[in-house]
């Protein structure tokens, strides 16, 4: 009995620790175009049809033919796109920016 009224008050204290994480993690997003899932700023609450255009506009930067949407394409299937991610990363920041994803 004395076990349960010392460990219940950790108990509790490590589920209020785990709601306030969970409430604080940023939402992440997922494309119908083969683009990594990503995440936005913290306080962002972008509707579905935000999303879809911010989508569509982030495919339609990555050059058609090019290795970025190669490249895309991998991280997203769940492969390793070898050296080129290093140029990915800045080149899908940079169509985020361009397509107003920063301020959703």
């Amino acid at each position: 009995m004395y076990r349960l009224i010392l460990m219940l008050p950790v108990f509790l204290m490590t589920v209020s620790i785990a709601d306030q994480a969970s409430a604080t993690d940023p939402k992440s997003f997922k494309c119908e175009q083969p683009l990594p899932v990503f995440t936005l700023g913290p306080d962002s609450d972008p509707s579905k049809s935000q999303i879809e255009e911010l989508c569509k506009c982030v495919w339609s930067k990555l050059p058609e033919g090019g290795w970025e949407r190669r490249t895309s394409t991998k991280i997203r299937a769940g492969e390793d796109p070898g050296w080129r991610v290093k140029g990915f990363i800045p080149r899908f920041g940079k169509a985020l920016d361009d397509c107003g994803g920063r301020e959703l």
